[in-house]
């Protein structure tokens, strides 16, 4: 693929070597660790759960909920439960197993791995090595970098304050090399949502599809986000359908699942024809607005549980999937509200005690909001500054035994498990490398990466490069090429994630091709750079133009929004070739835009913008 290129004949200096040690022979190769952690004993639960051995109370040591939880209506949490996987299967040992080698890969320390010596420079040392350096910078200058986190605040949170709007496509069009042609604010979001299409239609809930729209919420929504316990779920679900619908946030939960069910649709790669528009296609959406009424009518009464929160939450994806984005951030920041004192009161009585229910709504909460900030200037949640255990969730319980609950044990269902905690688990793990892109690289305004030492930025930039890259490559299943039409969904849209975030790491370069005066000996790694962001543009405009909706259907669009504008400054800057046929991509991305606008107008805004900007290229 053709990109900007470089002077001929450069200096040797300007030719980047690694240190000794630093490139990867293998990288995909870990060392083979201890594997008689796969297989535990069974045993039976003697001790308490937390809470009753607060109050100094007979615990009935029922699984997942003791007795005097369940009346009080709080989390059980028992001392054993973060270390027994005693009902865990083998395949799911496995899997816990390698995905806790790949967050290590982004979580340790530096020097806290003996690493071999031909593997390649520890990720982790980033944000205490190179990072900085870059935020020392930034201080000087008057800008507050990554390390302005609150004191005591872990790892995760502090990460998540660091977010701000510098990656959104309403900074990029305020490029230099685009002359103020656009007004950022004319492709910003808009300050209020509505529903694109009106209620009160003649659509109304039903107790008796309850059942298979909430089975068509498990299959196609909650497996990218398992907040909730399944089969907890199914049970509310045998309720209603016996008894009706109620006002408790049971039903409310169902509700909003059953509106999930409706507008969401099982995994396709398709790409809109030009005829088609988005509500073509959501033969549903009236019905599910119906549900989402419903239960909005009972959101406002809930009290302060994990329900309610579960709720809101979902409430929050149902908005994202109907192109309602700062309502969604709404939801998911009262959702934030609502869990932080909840995790705040546990603190007190019992440390780190947090149980599996409440870090899933922790750490979903946090990232679905952070990522909703990259596009919002407002400010982070509370929950973005308590002290949390820096530790990921693991499944619940319910993946790995049958019970009493009507769960559903059958192999279509485990695989989807396994499949849902790998995408959850790696989902949050990229959250969490691009909330530190941001910190390092986004700490400052544009105008200030062409001040910076071009070799200082390569090195950050490899580091951060290096961790995605190494995080890939242990997601299992993961193509080493753009995955193919019929890759599964959630491989898919991780490879999206992969896309995007690189393209982040390396947008500076191309700032400085577009607008700055490079030294020769510096110009082939800004080169070198900026085709790296180019190519991941290209991936993106290519790869994701589909009509499949999802949770973060509006956000990809918005980057791809992102990755058409730095296109444009490639080619109006004339400063290196660049793929003849840009202007084919940029135009079908266009119409990609014109197949969504009708649900969202800052889509078709920034579809008129392109046209202006594409016009004025020669």
């Amino acid at each position: 693929m053709e990109g900007l290129s470089a002077p001929s004949d450069p200096p040797e200096d300007s030719v980047v070597r690694h240190e000794a040690g630093a490139v990867a022979a293998n990288p995909r190769k870990r060392p083979r660790g201890d594997r008689t952690g796969l297989t535990y004993a069974r045993k039976r639960a003697v001790t308490a759960c937390e809470l009753c051995r607060l109050r100094k109370t007979k615990c009935d040591n029922q699984r997942p909920t003791c007795g005097t939880c369940a009346a009080f209506g709080a989390d059980c949490t028992f001392k054993d439960r973060e270390t027994d996987h005693s009902t865990f299967d083998q395949a799911s040992l496995a899997i816990l197993d390698r995905l806790n080698y790949a967050i290590q890969l982004l979580e340790d320390p530096p020097g806290s791995r003996n690493a071999p010596a031909t593997a390649t420079t520890d990720p982790g040392s980033l944000p205490h090595h190179e990072l900085s350096s870059i935020n020392t910078y930034a201080s000087d200058n008057g800008h507050g970098g990554s390390n302005g986190a609150v004191d005591g605040v872990n790892a995760a949170a502090a990460d998540a304050l660091t977010v701000n709007t510098r990656c959104a496509c309403t900074h990029v069009i305020d490029w230099p090399i685009f002359a103020g042609r656009i007004n950022p604010a004319s492709i910003s979001p808009g300050l209020s949502d509505s529903p694109s299409i009106k209620r009160g239609s003649s659509a109304r809930i039903s107790e008796g599809d309850v059942d298979f729209l909430v089975r068509d919420f498990l299959n196609n929504v909650h497996v990218k986000n398992p907040i909730l316990d399944r089969g907890d779920l199914l049970d509310f679900t045998r309720t209603i359908a016996e008894e009706g619908f109620k006002w408790d946030s049971s039903s409310c939960l169902v509700l909003i699942a059953c509106a999930l069910g409706s507008l969401s649709t099982s995994w396709e790669a398709a790409v809109p024809s030009a005829s088609e528009t988005s509500l073509d296609d959501a033969k549903s959406y009236m019905l599910a607005e119906a549900y989402y009424t419903a239960a909005r009518k009972r959101l406002g009464l809930l009290e302060n549980t994990a329900q309610a929160t579960q709720c809101w939450f979902l409430a929050g994806v149902y908005e994202m999937y109907s192109m309602r984005p700062l309502t969604g951030w709404t939801s998911f920041n009262r959702a934030c509200a609502l869990l932080q004192p909840r995790l705040y009161l546990q603190s007190q009585s019992t440390p780190h005690s947090f149980g599996q229910s409440d870090r899933r709504l922790y750490w979903s909460c946090l990232k679905s909001e952070t990522e909703l900030r990259e596009e919002f200037d407002l400010p982070p949640p509370g929950l973005a500054q308590m002290e949390h255990p820096d530790v990921l969730p693991s499944p619940p319980e319910s993946a790995a035994h049958s019970g009493t609950g009507g769960i559903a044990t059958d192999g279509v269902w485990e695989s989807m498990q396994e499949k849902s905690w790998y995408y959850y688990l790696s989902d949050i793990a990229y959250r969490r490398i691009a909330n530190r892109t941001v910190g390092a690289l986004y700490c400052v305004p544009k105008e200030e990466w062409l001040s910076m030492p071009v070799r200082q930025l390569q090195r950050i930039a490899e580091e951060l490069d290096a961790q995605v890259v190494q995080l890939w490559d242990h997601i299992p299943g993961s193509p080493s090429s753009a995955p193919q039409i019929d890759t599964d969904e959630l491989t898919y849209m991780l490879y999206l994630d992969y896309a995007d975030l690189r393209e982040r790491i390396w947008r500076p370069f191309l700032y400085i091709a577009v607008h700055g005066q490079v030294s020769e000996a510096d110009q082939l790694i800004v080169m070198a750079g900026a085709n790296k962001c180019l190519d991941t543009s290209f991936v993106m405009l290519e790869k994701a133009l589909l009509k499949h909706r999802h949770h973060g259907c509006w956000q990809t669009i918005r980057c791809m929004i992102t990755k058409a504008l730095l296109v444009l400054a490639a080619a109006k800057s004339r400063r290196g070739e660049i793929r003849s046929d840009w202007r084919s991509v940029v135009r079908s991305f266009q119409a990609y835009l014109q197949y969504w606008e009708t649900e969202a107008p800052d889509l078709g805004a920034a579809r008129s913008a392109l046209s202006t900007l594409v016009a004025e290229i020669d």
